[in-house]
């Protein structure tokens, strides 16, 4: 498994998806429990899918920030 990537991380577009649109939208996948929130309010959600994981995260407004997605 050389030069293969094994994950990838980006920033969101800030503002545009609260957290509860993002969980209706990937309900379908095992989402994982969420942790508690960071001391600066940050959230995240890891989500399982057949081949592998993400983690989607969220600011102390429930807006979408960022996520990783990997194996």
């Amino acid at each position: 498994m050389h030069n293969e990537v094994i994950q990838i991380s980006f920033n969101t577009k800030p503002d545009t998806v609260s957290k509860e649109e993002f969980k209706k939208a990937h309900a379908s996948n095992d989402m994982d429990n969420e942790a508690k929130p960071d001391s600066n309010g940050v959230t995240m959600i890891p989500h399982t899918t057949n081949d592998g994981s993400y983690k989607a995260f969220f600011d102390k407004n429930d807006n979408w920030t960022k996520i990783i997605i990997g194996q």
